[in-house]
């Protein structure tokens, strides 16, 4: 933002305006997929800071839409657009939100936001309070209903969520989540309970933190343990990682070496999954091996070691990046590329200047098939390009040639045209 800072991790960004600054400001936020690193789109974020005094905003209307045509038939196979419109008051929102898909009014939701001020004489505290309502307008019927309510206790934060289903009301669920620091370490703890009673549901922990000041110039690293239980299945899984934990290596000059080590222990099984990331000096970049050990059924013991994969980044000039991914294992080709029609990909992106100075970011990917006895063994290649036309204003091309859906071959190309506006 051009007046402010943002801070924390996504999803959970804190946006805090310089000192004095009252009026618009705005960010862009561009989402990857989490597992392939495929570029999905770039949010235009909008802040608004109101001075003392002030009772309201201008309101803001965003539409979005993608359509996506197909061959070689050239047939829209697909259709979506949304539209929202945000009202906001000093202490009080509305938003209304409409989803139509090919061709089919299929949602509506309503929200209302208010921000509840509770001061004493020693603090002030507030607390977001929502509540939503999700309708089917084909019926018209009430689909869902959601209450939420954020309490800060100390360094804390109690977020409450109350789920209703109108249609199957046993699927109605509370859910407390409970997150902060204690020193150094940051911890998030979610309890479920089911249906309309207090019954005990699902239990997740998850603690992270670093180790740093062991005495030693290889002993920094970061750590997270996680721990799930059921009431239904009892005990789920608890899970160690290690990440970034430095191999010391008196020989490798300017390589350095990194392991990431994850502990998953199962009522069935245990996993351990160890991970090597190689970086050096004269390219910014990493190599991941994606490492498999196989332990005896009782005890500790180590019976064989699998390397199924591998993960190569790069950032060259210009801020171009690149991602060179392949699988050794059939069956771990789905958790590697996204996808188990594909055991390989290569991808490039970076920025390019688009309009009024703002930044437009390109994306292609070539996908590699096993037995595909196309050139080089390309099996598809897909592009992405967002540009930004105006403030508040973006376009997204996608294109995609060869397997482009593996469970119909006669279908060659995809095109997806979309926009993102915001006025």
């Amino acid at each position: 933002p051009d007046h402010g800072t943002l801070s924390g991790t996504p999803p959970r960004l804190v946006y805090a305006p310089d000192p004095g600054f009252y009026g618009e400001d705005s960010f862009r936020v561009a989402v990857y997929d989490a597992q392939t690193g495929e570029l999905l789109e770039e949010i235009y974020v909008e802040v608004r800071v109101l001075g003392p005094g002030g009772l309201i905003s201008p309101p803001s209307f965003t539409w979005n839409a993608k359509i996506t045509f197909s061959g070689p038939s050239f047939v829209i196979e697909k259709t979506l657009f949304d539209l929202r419109f945000v009202s906001m008051f000093y202490y009080f929102e509305m938003d209304l939100y409409a989803k139509v898909e090919d061709s089919a009014f299929s949602s509506f939701t309503g929200t209302l936001r208010y921000d509840l001020e509770l001061a004493t004489d020693t603090m002030e505290m507030e607390i977001p309070l929502s509540l939503s309502a999700d309708f089917d307008p084909t019926v018209p019927a009430l689909k869902s209903w959601t209450a939420n309510v954020r309490v800060p206790i100390f360094d804390f934060t109690l977020d409450y969520r109350f789920y209703f289903d109108a249609g199957t009301p046993e699927n109605s669920y509370g859910l407390f989540t409970l997150t902060g620091t204690l020193g150094e370490m940051s911890l998030t703890l979610r309890t479920r309970f089911s249906g309309l009673t207090i019954e005990f549901s699902d239990l997740d922990l998850l603690i992270r933190g670093e180790a740093t000041a062991l005495g030693c110039s290889f002993c920094e690293f970061a750590w997270d343990i996680s721990f799930a239980f059921n009431k239904e299945e009892g005990f789920q899984n608890f899970c160690f990682t290690f990440s970034d934990l430095p191999v010391p290596c008196g020989l490798c000059g300017d390589v350095r070496i990194y392991t990431n080590l994850k502990i998953t222990f199962t009522p069935e099984a245990k996993d351990v999954s160890p991970t090597l990331r190689v970086a050096t000096d004269w390219i910014e970049g990493c190599i991941m091996p994606y490492i498999s050990l196989e332990t005896a059924a009782e005890g500790f013991g180590l019976e064989a070691v699998d390397l199924y994969g591998i993960e190569i980044r790069c950032e060259f000039a210009n801020e171009i990046a690149g991602k060179f991914v392949t699988s050794f294992d059939p069956e771990k080709d789905a958790s590697l590329t996204g996808d188990a029609a594909f055991f390989e990909y290569w991808r490039l992106e970076g920025p390019v200047v688009g309009c009024c100075g703002d930044t437009a970011r390109w994306q292609i990917t070539f996908y590699f098939s096993r037995g595909n006895d196309d050139l080089f063994g390309v099996s598809k290649v897909k592009t992405i390009l967002n540009v930004p036309l105006l403030q508040g204003f973006t376009v997204n091309f996608g294109a995609e040639m060869g397997l482009v859906d593996p469970a119909d071959p006669a279908k060659t190309w995809k095109v997806d045209f979309g926009w993102q506006g915001t006025f």
